[in-house]
């Protein structure tokens, strides 16, 4: 099946959006860990792992997802190249 021209521009909004939503929320985690905030071992997970829990519970609603990638976006977009 081929996709329309719009499907594909879609698609690429979505993949950035994607991207922005889950660096940021790495940087969260990664600062969060970076802080030396003591988590019992069994609790403690990777920022990596942080990030993609929240960034899948993001996905299930669509209007948080896109204000989290607006906050994002203002936050660092200036920062990209």
């Amino acid at each position: 099946m081929q996709k329309t021209l719009e499907q594909e521009f879609e698609e690429q909004v979505f993949i950035h959006k994607s991207s922005i939503v889950l660096g940021c929320l790495l940087k969260f985690y990664k600062d969060e860990q970076e802080t030396g905030v003591s988590i019992p071992e069994f609790l403690d997970k990777s920022p990596e792992e942080k990030a993609q829990e929240h960034y899948f519970k993001l996905l299930a609603n669509n209007n948080k997802f896109n204000e989290t990638y607006n906050n994002c976006w203002e936050k660092y977009g200036a920062l990209l190249p």
